[in-house]
């Protein structure tokens, strides 16, 4: 079994027995539950996204670009963008670009940040702007985080083994 499907695979199974005994003994909601285990089983491959062959890399790859368009398309009609000035509107338009064209030089090498307290931080910080734009409470923020941190740090468990 490769190191890739064994992150997964224990990511999972902590994730699913966290999620049984928040259900059993705190009576957390089910859709809550569902969201921690979906971003904790994606907290475990997580690590490995400074990897040029990994999963989470080649996935990455390939939605990101329409991710970011989808999101700017969303924001010039949610924001009115063209009702601002000539720059403004320049500028909006040219960031997903530059974002699509240049993330890959910003991915570190593999095993430095991503696989530290530091890539930890920066997976619940990109966790945050989501739970906010769904509207989530600061209790299913932090239940949800917790899958995260879980997640993040079976792989980072079996790494050292």
């Amino acid at each position: 079994m490769s190191n890739a499907q064994t992150h997964l695979i224990v990511g999972t199974l902590t994730c699913l027995t966290l999620a049984f005994f928040l259900y059993k003994f705190v009576h957390v909601n089910l859709l809550v539950l569902f969201a921690g285990v979906v971003i904790g089983i994606i907290a475990s491959e997580f690590p490995d996204i400074d990897h040029p062959k990994s999963l989470p890399r080649k996935v990455l790859r390939g939605l990101m670009p329409a991710l970011i368009l989808f999101i700017f398309i969303y924001l010039f009609f949610a924001w009115r963008i063209w009702t601002k000035n000539f720059l403004m509107i320049s500028l909006f338009f040219a960031t997903p670009f530059l974002i699509i064209f240049s993330y890959e030089y910003f991915i570190p090498k593999h095993r430095r940040a991503t696989h530290k307290w530091p890539g930890m931080a920066m997976l619940i910080a990109v966790t945050i702007p989501l739970a906010s734009a769904v509207g989530l409470g600061i209790t299913n923020f932090l239940i949800i985080a917790s899958f995260a941190v879980l997640g993040f740090s079976t792989h980072i468990l079996l790494d050292h083994l």
